[in-house]
């Protein structure tokens, strides 16, 4: 939720025309850049940031280049904590969410599963979707195009696509945990097999700004043109914590 898983903010220097009429003709005028407070810039597609310090209403993050940026929590758009879990806290009705390498015959490998509990189930919607390159999604139109007329899906996506495999998205309640298969309807299930380096466990659920501690990481995405001198405007910032939430001293 995995997930997965990609310009908008950028210091605009506002230039202003002058225009001084004579008998030579019109005259143009282009003043320097003024000077003052720039706004606070991260990559569109996002960037990892550490916590310097926090308050019930504010926190501060640094990047790996020292730049610090002020953050009020009412201008993040979504705010996530991940925390560390294991596939044995799994319930029967927690949700379960998956992307990875479609494997066929119902089996997707992948590096991350993510565990969603009571009210944090509202963060994601079931679903089992086939993903394209840049993850497009396919549909049964799709598929009853290509059967019919004999229309090569490939051949719609760019160079950079064409070279990436299918992948599966799924949402669903656990079936089972050892080996862990996700019941999406029908009597049928799909199988989660690790990826090349194991599969890391998480548990998802909304942030709380007190639950934030100097030292956390996050991925965080900037929200387009929002941002203002004094302040980080966030799309999304998901913190990452290095305990599990029943061992968070609260």
């Amino acid at each position: 939720m995995g997930s997965s898983r990609r310009g908008w903010v950028g210091v605009v220097w506002g230039v202003g025309l002058a225009v001084c009429l004579g008998t030579a003709g019109a005259q143009v005028v282009i003043p320097p850049p003024q000077s003052g407070l720039e706004r606070p810039w991260i990559p569109p597609r996002g960037e990892w940031l550490q916590v310097l310090t926090a308050t019930d209403r504010w926190l501060v993050l640094q990047n790996e280049r020292g730049q610090q940026f002020p953050v009020a929590y009412d201008s993040i758009g979504q705010f996530l904590i991940r925390w560390p879990s294991s596939l044995e806290r799994i319930a029967p009705d927690d949700l379960i969410e998956v992307t990875g390498i479609d494997l066929g015959t119902n089996r997707v490998a992948t590096d991350q599963v993510d565990i969603y509990k009571g009210p944090a189930r509202q963060l994601v919607t079931p679903a089992v979707l086939q993903l394209l390159g840049f993850n497009r999604v396919m549909t049964l139109f799709d598929w009853e195009r290509q059967r019919t007329f004999g229309i090569n899906l490939q051949y719609i996506l760019t160079p950079e696509e064409q070279l990436m495999p299918v992948r599966l998205h799924v949402v669903a309640p656990a079936a089972n945990v050892q080996p862990l298969q996700l019941m999406i309807g029908g009597n049928n299930v799909v199988t989660v097999v690790p990826g090349l380096n194991g599969t890391a466990v998480t548990e998802v659920t909304p942030g709380d700004p007190q639950f934030v501690q100097p030292g956390d990481m996050a991925y965080v995405i900037p929200l387009p043109g929002q941002s203002t001198p004094r302040s980080l405007a966030v799309g999304r910032l998901v913190l990452y914590k290095g305990v599990g939430i029943n061992a968070f001293a609260r």
